[in-house]
């Protein structure tokens, strides 16, 4: 199953959450959408959208990606240079790429 774990700040830390499935607005419930700084993929492929609804900028994340190609993104720098933009979630595939 794809898994994507995602912070609140820089270096994996701050609050996170897990997830697994589409989500189209990270604000409801999760109260996350606009507060991303980093990411872990622990398996599949995910693409983080800016606005809800799977609409605007949007960047994918994979287990194989990051700078050391390890799934970890520890920086707005290794998300296509953005923070605190995120606000939807659409799951790719539970493969990674």
């Amino acid at each position: 199953m794809a898994e994507v774990r995602l912070f609140n700040d820089t270096d994996f830390k701050g609050g996170d959450i897990r997830i697994t499935a589409s989500d189209p607005d990270l604000k409801t419930p999760q109260g996350f959408g606009d507060r991303l700084s980093s990411v872990i993929v622990t398996s599949g492929t995910f693409t983080l959208f800016e606005d809800k609804d799977f609409k605007g900028f949007s960047f994918t994340v994979a287990k194989t990606g990051g700078p050391n190609s390890d799934g970890r993104y520890p920086n707005p720098q290794s998300m296509a240079g953005r923070n605190d933009v995120v606000s939807s979630v659409k799951k790719n595939s539970d493969q990674p790429s």
